[in-house]
């Protein structure tokens, strides 16, 4: 018995502990432009606190000139929550002292960017590289998407213009999809079943909803009324609440498994998959069932031009159906374990997770008319009209993929170092100024 309640003290302790830890994103930046390629090697950074506490983050990484988005992950860390005055970078046999002023609360999660002066290094190459430290500034407004990491408790804000990190904001509970809407973010957090409310001009969480009836909530769609639907596929459940009080609008047990949502204001039909039903539902708003169709292991849905496209997990297909009707029309062999959709103009993009590539479909033919290969495990997809990119979110690399939506190529990594779930941005794919829901038919075509 005293055994047992040692044991118990000691679970309680270590859960504590974990609890109050905030957590530090540690990233380098390249400034200005080199003629020729430099590098150096970081061994190891110390960030000391004002009582004298250091925390080590062992690296023994190469940094070069020559990084094709101007960023590197250096580490992440959980670190006790306090005031910090100095970094320690140990530079293979030389040694640097940074000075900062950085405060962290235990519910925090905050970048940290070292910035490398390429022309003052290369002006002298023989001395150590010329380096300076500074914390997160707020996101920019525009041209930048938001993406959650379930596995560090974190969404990043990512500038489009520069595909680098700019921020990190902490979101307890393993954070699973999110939503742009009205200047706020929106996220799902599964362990704390609840619904996080972030302003995305202050970048800090403003409101919290507690999610009823659920067992680990993932999946979120917002609706035009200012209303929510979230699926539970563990619990069964499938919820609608209010986003301006929170209030339970309505919830229906729905299946074995419900997962992706897309919503269709045109027949104000929401439509839910559930892969071990080998089903799509049909819901009202009011969540009454108006038919389901049968699919082979449903997930990414997308509604287009009067057809239904559907990500059929286990055989790798897209099926095309009529829309509403819901017959089947053909479908394409895409890859393995095929998951999510994401239109732009008239071309269907594919994330085949099991494969390790995107498949690319033109609306219209009946064939898959080019795959990127990516590697990894890449699941959501978004686009920046703008700045002509495609975002993969790829959990096996702990990355965003990013391909050139002209040439249709694999261009880099943004490296997060953490899990990517949900993706979601300022600007939607017809490249307005903000970016309405990527699951909603009237936000999924653009003239890209």
């Amino acid at each position: 018995m005293f055994l047992r309640f040692i044991i118990f003290t000691f679970v309680i302790l270590l859960v504590g502990k974990g609890a109050l830890a905030a957590r530090i994103n540690l990233f380098l930046n390249l400034e200005g432009r080199s003629h020729q390629k430099i590098f150096f090697k970081i061994k190891d950074i110390y960030l000391v606190s004002r009582t004298g506490q250091k925390i080590r983050f062992r690296l023994n990484k190469k940094i070069s000139s020559d990084a094709v988005f101007g960023q590197y992950f250096l580490a992440t860390k959980k670190i006790p929550p306090g005031q910090y005055h100095q970094l320690e970078l140990f530079l293979g046999k030389k040694e640097k002292i940074l000075a900062i002023d950085l405060t962290i609360r235990q519910d925090q999660s905050l970048c940290l960017f070292l910035i490398w002066q390429l022309e003052a290094s290369l002006a002298h190459p023989k001395e150590a590289p010329v380096l300076s430290v500074r914390p997160q500034r707020r996101p920019l407004g525009e041209d930048t998407i938001y993406v959650s990491c379930e596995d560090l408790d974190t969404v990043f804000a990512i500038r489009t213009d520069l595909n680098q990190v700019q921020a990190s904001v902490a979101v307890p509970g393993k954070p699973q999809e999110l939503a742009f809407w009205q200047q706020r973010l929106y996220v799902v957090s599964a362990r704390d079943r609840s619904l996080y409310l972030i302003e995305t001009g202050s970048f800090r969480i403003t409101d919290r909803f507690l999610l009823p009836l659920v067992i680990e909530p993932t999946y979120l769609a917002i609706l035009p009324d200012n209303s929510a639907v979230v699926t539970d596929p563990r619990g069964q459940y499938l919820i609608r609440l209010d986003l301006g009080s929170g209030e339970l609008l309505g919830s229906k047990r729905l299946g074995h498994q419900p997962r992706e949502l897309f919503f269709d204001p045109g027949e104000n039909l929401l439509l839910v998959s559930s892969p071990l039903d080998q089903t799509i539902f049909f819901l009202n708003l009011d969540l009454s069932l108006v038919r389901r169709i049968s699919v082979q292991s449903p997930r990414g849905i997308l509604i287009s031009q009067r057809r239904l496209f559907v990500a059929e997990y286990t055989p790798g297909l897209l099926g095309m159906f009529s829309y509403p009707e819901g017959q089947k029309i053909y479908e394409v062999r895409s890859g393995q374990g095929c998951v999510r959709l994401h239109l732009v103009g008239r071309r269907l993009f594919v994330s085949n997770q099991q494969e390790g590539s995107v498949s690319v479909l033109r609306l219209g033919q009946k064939s898959v008319s080019k795959k990127i290969y990516v590697g990894g495990a890449p699941f959501s997809l978004i686009s920046c009209a703008r700045r002509r990119w495609l975002y993969v979110a790829n959990q096996k690399s702990r990355s965003l993929t990013v391909i050139d939506l002209t040439s249709e190529k694999r261009m880099g990594e943004i490296e997060l170092g953490g899990i990517p779930f949900g993706l979601s941005g300022t600007e939607n794919s017809q490249g307005e100024s903000r970016c309405l829901p990527p699951n909603c038919s009237i936000f999924t075509s653009s003239p890209l």
